[in-house]
């Protein structure tokens, strides 16, 4: 627990958070990206047959692959270098081990059986 709060001005679990949204953001900008520019490519008019829908989309996806996979690649990696990734997870491991079986169990609310 102490290695999860320890950070001159974050907590470990506050910069793991952070760096988490931040690649989350980016995932979901480049899901969007491709939704919308499929969508775009299936309702253009000038696209008037599947295979030119398919091309358009094609084309969309050629010219802007690399820069949406960089962008989600880095934010990806801030979060396993400045957020501590691995690091953070491992200590989750090791203290929600315990404490979530126990939130389960303490969760538990006794029904009675069901009779017919």
């Amino acid at each position: 627990m102490d290695y999860l709060k320890e950070e001159p001005t974050k907590s470990r679990v506050d910069l793991y958070r952070e760096k988490q949204t931040l690649y989350t953001d980016a995932f979901e900008r480049k899901t969007k990206a491709y939704h919308d520019a499929l969508a775009h490519a299936t309702s253009d008019p000038r696209n008037t047959t599947s295979d030119l829908q398919r091309a358009a989309y094609g084309k969309w996806v050629a010219e802007n692959y690399e820069a949406y996979n960089s962008l989600v690649q880095a934010a990806y990696m801030t979060w396993v270098t400045i957020g501590k990734k691995e690091e953070v997870e491992y200590y989750f491991s090791i203290v929600d081990n315990d404490s979530a079986m126990s939130r389960v169990n303490a969760s538990k609310v006794w029904m009675p059986p069901l009779v017919d």
